[in-house]
């Protein structure tokens, strides 16, 4: 998890790049490291409400007892990956269509506010919208991040099971082109 923070949230994140560089050119000055450490605390905030309105639309996969849980890859690196990619919108490139500006939850955010009920409202729009174009040719709901587990057969969609980033930006693209415009 720490890896795809580091890599979609924080180093997109134009706020906390220039606490960060601040902090390097002067370590010893406490309002650049207070500066840095409240950036830090409210992207965690922001991050937290996004996995818990995740686990609002993915109520399976994310309630259900430790050994039904490991079956899905959602809160694998799988899902962590994507999802991340989604809030910050930063897709592999060529994987968006021609023309398509990349955005993510946190564009609508700075729009509408950071709240839990606007991304639950934005990634709701964007499950219902790649189950109705029948993006991947199935609904996008808790079945289709099954990945199984020994013994139990992997239900899921093929990319959802992916280990490779190649196919994890694949789908993060494929979903995050459905999230609605921007107001």
């Amino acid at each position: 998890m720490a890896d795809s923070i580091g890599r979609f949230v924080l180093k997109n994140d134009n706020e906390f790049m220039q606490a960060y560089e601040e902090l390097l050119r002067d370590p010893t000055n406490n309002l650049y490291q207070q500066r840095l450490e409240n950036r830090l605390n409210q992207l965690a905030n922001y991050l937290r409400d996004y996995w818990k309105a995740l686990s609002r639309i993915f109520r399976d996969a994310f309630t259900g007892p430790l050994r039904h849980r490991e079956e899905y890859s959602v809160q694998r690196s799988t899902g962590v990956y994507v999802f991340h990619r989604i809030f910050s919108g930063i897709y592999p490139p060529n994987t968006l269509p021609r023309g398509m500006t990349p955005i993510g939850v946190r564009h609508h955010c700075q729009r509408r506010g950071f709240s839990l009920t606007v991304m639950e409202d934005v990634l709701r729009h964007m499950v219902q919208n790649a189950t109705r174009a029948s993006e991947f040719g199935r609904a996008v709901d808790d079945e289709f991040w099954h990945k199984g587990k020994r013994g139990v057969r992997p239900r899921g969609d093929t990319l959802a099971r992916a280990t490779n980033q190649r196919d994890i930006g694949q789908l993060s693209a494929r979903l995050g082109k459905h999230l609605p415009p921007l107001p």
